[in-house]
Parts: structure tokens; sequence; C-alpha cells
């Protein structure tokens, strides 16, 4: 087994260029990937940028991300995917506010009454994945991310 906790947000394309292309993300993986002896799991953990927290820090025209440090903070989608892209089968995946003291009855509200999902709204994304043996595929990996 593998613990990747709070570490995803921090990995960055080891360049410097204005199209991130998940160059870091994906050679992490693939370490994780080859490491790992069949079957083997990941336990990966991240901030949710779809988080109810996110989406006040957006209402008071804040930067949504959770810490101004991070190279970039995912959607559970978004983490789904590239998890499924590096060879792993997601067994479970969900979000749970565990950084802040805080209640989001009144965004959920919101949320609810202008039509916008309450699903997969805590602060941080917690994942369960296995290796799986197909091989690890990113040529399809951008196209289906612009259509998430």
């Amino acid at each position: 087994s593998i613990l990747c906790m709070e570490v995803l947000e921090h990995i960055s394309d080891g360049k410097i260029n204005h199209h991130f292309e998940f160059q870091g993300v994906f050679q992490m993986l693939k370490s994780f990937h080859d490491a790992l002896k069949d079957d083997g799991l990941l336990l990966l953990t991240s901030p949710n940028i779809i988080g109810c927290y996110s989406f006040e820090k957006l209402l008071n025209k804040r930067n949504p991300m959770l810490y101004y440090k991070h190279v970039r903070e995912y959607s559970p989608r978004e983490i789904k995917l590239i998890l499924e892209h590096a060879g792993f089968d997601v067994l479970e995946l969900k979000t749970e506010n565990v950084f802040l003291d805080k209640d989001y009855k009144y965004t959920l509200r919101l949320l609810d009454k202008s039509g916008f999902s309450t699903e997969d709204r805590g602060e941080d994304i917690i994942v369960i994945a296995k290796k799986s043996n197909s091989s690890i595929d990113t040529s399809t990996f951008e196209k289906e991310l612009f259509n998430l």
C-alpha cells in the first residue's frame, strides 16, 4: 500500500510554461504504479477545489484554493480521471470536511436553491484506488479532462 496524503496539489510539471500538462503528477503516479504489487492499494487525499470552502472564497472575491502555495487543486472528477489514466481502479472516492471546524449549511442551501449539486462539497478528497492490470495511458487524458 502507498499513502499519498496532501501531496498531489504540490506537484508541478517541472518546467515553467503557461500550460499545466500534468507531467509531474503522472510521473509520481507512474512511480506508485511501478512500486505496488498487483492489486496494491493507494490512499490519496487532496484539497477539493469545488468544496464549500472554495465556493465561499469565490463568493468573497478571493482565490478559491485552500492554500496559496499549492500548484493546483483538483475536483473529485479530475482526480478520478487522473488515477484511471495512471493505471488505477478507483474503489472509493468521497469528500469530507477535515481541516476547518465550519458549518456549511447556508452554502449548501444556496447551492441547492440555485440548482447546483451539493454532492462532493467537502474540503478534502479521500480516494482508495487499486493498481489495475491495465497499462498507463495518458493519450486521451486532456480531451477527457476538457469534457468533464
